[in-house]
């Protein structure tokens, strides 16, 4: 789930005020974790981690094995 910037503040803004993890994530139908990270303000909604994925490594002797298989049936 994105949380939006507007979300943000109100979940920092109600910790703020002394409500509850629990009591703001129900209210807001955001887990309770999520609203954990943003109340300890380690984290923003906008900085996002690059995901890099690793190539799938399929060698020629994975392909002509799979190709083999496909043309027996």
């Amino acid at each position: 789930m994105i949380i939006e910037v507007d979300i943000y503040s109100a979940i920092r803004a109600r910790y703020s005020d002394g409500e509850s993890i629990r009591a703001i994530a129900k209210d807001l139908g955001v887990s309770r974790q999520t609203v954990k990270k943003y109340c300890e303000g380690a984290t923003h909604p906008e900085v996002r981690k690059n995901y890099q994925r690793e190539p799938e490594i399929i060698t020629d002797t994975i392909k002509t094995f799979i190709l083999g298989y496909f043309k027996e049936d």
